[in-house]
C-alpha cells in the first residue's frame, strides 16, 4: 500500500502498516488512540487488560476506563514529555493500575496528527506476578518494508517504530530511564551482570530455604534438579557464551525456567520472602535482556535510516543531472553531514568531535556527492566505535587539513579493527565487501560506503585511504591470536585538490 496523499488517509494508512508488519510482541498493551480517546489499535495485551474483543473492530474509548473522569485529558496534556505516569484505570468493576506512557505521533511538520502512542504495564498488585512472568521470547521481530514507505515524510513505519521502541524502552528499564539516550551497552551489560550475580543469590538461598520434606512437598525433585542446574550458567554465563548479543536470549530462557519453577510452587511449604526475592531478582533480569534487545533495535532502526538513504543516493548517482560542480568550504559539508547524523549517533551513544573547524579551505565539485562521500566516512566511523577506557562513552574524531593544493579530512574511530591484509589488498574498497571484524556486536552493513567513497574521490581528482593500528602502546605480537581482539585506532583520509 502506498503511503497517504492526504490527511484523511493518515490513520488507515499507519493501522495497515501495524497489521501487514507487526512491530513488536512485547509483555505491555500498546494502544493508538486520538486526543478523544477513540481506539484506532490495541494489541492483544492492551485488548486483554480492556476486555476489549480478541480481534476485530475497536468501538471504544480508552478515556472511557479511566476512573477519573479527566484522566485521558491530563494524559493528552503532558504526552511527549518524557516518563511514565501512574493511570488508575476500572475495567469490569474491577481496579486496575497501568504505568503509561503517553508519546504524539508527528507528522510531515513535526506538528502532531492527533494521534497518539500508548505503551501500558500493568503494575497491579493482583496481576503484578502474572504480568512479569509473561515469557519475553522475542522482544523485537525482523521487519521488511518498503524503502519509499522507510522515507516517507515522517508518517512512515519507521518512525512508529523508533518512537514505539523508545516508549517500551523507557516502559520496561525504569531505574535506566534517566540514562537511557547515553546508556552505553558496556554499562547495559554491567547491570546485567549485576542482576545475574543477585538472582544466583536470590535462587540459592530458595533452594536451601526450609527441609527436605518441605521443598518435597512444594516442586517434584527433578524440578528442583532443574533449578540446581542452571545456577552453574548464570554464574559463568561469560565464560560458557563467548558472543555478547547470544548471552541475552541464553538469560532470558534460564529465568524463564526459573519463574515457570516460582509460578508452581505449591503455596504454605517455603518462606514467602525467599520465594518473593527470587521471583524479583528473574524478573529483573528479565527486564534488563528485553530492555538491552530494544536498545540494540532502535540503534539499528536509525542506522537502517541512515543506510538506505545513502543507498538510494548512490543508485541514482547516475541518473541525477541536476547538480552542477560548484565552490564551497569543506566545513560546510562537514556541518550537515553531522547534523544529518546526530540522531544516528544518539541512538550509538558517539559523540561526534570535531576538532578544527576553518572555514578557509574550498573545494569545486558535486556538493551532494561529496557530502554522501564524507557522510559515509562519519557513518562508518560511528558505527564500528567502542567505548573507550575511562570515557564515559565513544567519541570520533573529524579533523581538517591542508598541505600546498591538497585539503585533508580525516575521520578518526577507536573501536573494531580493520586487518592489514583487507587494506593492502585492497578488498574494503570492493563493492558489498564487509571487513571480517565488521559484524562485531551484529553491526548492520552494506560494503558499499568506502567503495562510493573512493568514486567520489578519484571523480574529484583526489583519493581515500585507510590505516588501522593498535590503540595500545603495549599490543600483542601480529601473529597472536589476540591480536585483532585489542582495539585499534581507524583512520580514513579523503584527500582532495584546493579550489582555485
Amino acid at each position: 500500500m502506498s503511503p497517504p496523499e492526504t490527511g484523511r488517509q493518515t490513520l488507515s494508512w499507519l493501522l495497515s502498516q501495524l497489521e501487514s508488519a507487526p512491530l513488536i510482541d512485547l509483555p505491555m498493551g500498546i494502544t493508538i488512540a486520538d486526543a478523544e480517546g477513540r481506539l484506532a489499535y490495541a494489541n492483544a495485551e492492551a485488548r486483554r487488560m480492556l476486555e476489549l474483543p480478541v480481534e476485530g473492530a475497536l468501538e471504544a474509548s480508552i478515556a472511557d476506563f479511566h476512573a477519573e473522569s479527566a484522566g485521558w485529558q491530563r494524559l493528552v496534556e503532558r504526552a511527549g514529555e518524557g516518563g511514565r505516569t501512574l493511570v488508575h484505570l476500572r475495567v469490569g468493576g474491577r481496579d486496575l493500575w497501568v504505568e503509561n506512557h503517553l508519546a504524539p505521533i508527528p507528522y510531515e511538520d513535526d506538528s502532531s496528527n492527533g494521534l497518539y502512542v500508548g505503551c501500558m504495564v500493568d503494575v497491579t498488585e493482583d496481576h503484578q506476578a502474572a504480568a512479569r512472568t509473561h515469557a519475553l521470547q522475542e522482544t523485537v521481530r525482523e521487519m521488511t518494508f518498503d524503502i519509499g514507505q522507510i522515507l516517507h515524510a515522517n508518517t512512515s513505519t519507521l518512525v512508529m517504530v523508533n518512537q514505539t521502541l523508545l516508549a517500551a524502552g523507557r516502559a520496561l528499564e525504569p531505574e535506566l530511564q534517566a540514562d537511557y539516550e547515553a546508556a552505553h551497552p558496556d554499562r547495559l551489560e554491567e547491570q546485567m551482570s549485576k542482576r545475574t550475580d543477585l538472582l544466583v543469590t536470590a535462587l540459592q538461598r530458595l533452594m536451601e530455604a526450609g527441609d527436605e520434606e518441605r521443598r518435597a512437598q512444594a516442586l517434584p525433585p527433578e524440578r528442583w534438579q532443574k533449578l540446581e542446574a542452571v545456577v552453574p550458567t548464570l554464574e559463568g554465563y561469560e565464560e560458557m557464551i563467548p558472543v555478547p548479543e547470544m548471552r541475552i536470549s541464553a538469560l532470558r530462557a534460564v529465568t524463564g525456567e526459573i519463574l515457570a519453577a516460582c509460578r508452581d510452587l505449591a503455596p504454605g511449604n517455603m518462606p514467602k520472602e525467599v520465594v518473593r526475592d527470587t521471583l524479583r531478582a528473574a524478573q529483573e533480569l528479565e527486564r534488563i535482556t528485553c530492555f538491552m534487545d530494544i536498545t540494540a533495535s532502535r540503534t539499528a532502526v536509525v542506522q537502517m535510516d541512515t543506510s538506505l538513504a545513502a543507498l538510494r543516493d548512490f543508485i541514482t548517482t547516475e541518473i541525477r543531472t541536476d547538480d552542477p560542480s560548484t565552490r564551497f568550504t569543506v566545513a560546510s559539508v562537514l556541518r550537515e553531514s553531522i547534523a544529518h547524523l546526530s540522531e544516528f549517533a544518539r541512538a550509538a551513544r558517539v559523540e561526534v568531535v570535531w576538532r578544527n573547524r576553518s572555514e578557509d579551505h574550498e573545494v569545486f565539485g558535486n556538493r551532494r556527492d561529496l557530502l554522501r562521500a564524507i557522510t559515509n566516512m562519519i557513518h562508518n566511523a560511528i558505527k564500528y566505535s567502542w567505548a573507550r577506557e575511562g570515557h564515559d562513552a565513544p567519541w570520533i574524531s573529524i579533523e581538517i587539513s591542508n598541505d600546498e593544493e591538497l585539503v585533508r579530512i580525516d575521520v578518526e574511530n577507536w573501536g573494531v579493527p580493520v586487518e592489514r591484509s583487507e587494506i593492502e589488498g585492497g578488498m574494503i574498497f570492493q563493492m558489498g565487501y564487509r571487513g571480517k571484524r565488521s559484524k562485531d556486536r551484529g553491526r548492520l552493513g552494506t560494503g558499499i560506503g568506502l567503495t562510493d567513497s573512493q568514486r567520489v574521490a578519484h571523480a574529484h581528482r583526489g583519493s581515500l585511504t585507510v590505516t588501522s593500528r593498535p590503540a595500545r602502546a603495549s599490543s600483542p605480537d601480529p601473529g597472536h591470536r589476540e591480536y585483532y581482539r585489542q582495539p585499534f585506532l581507524t583512520r580514513v583520509t579523503l584527500t582532495l585538490p584546493l579550489a582555485v
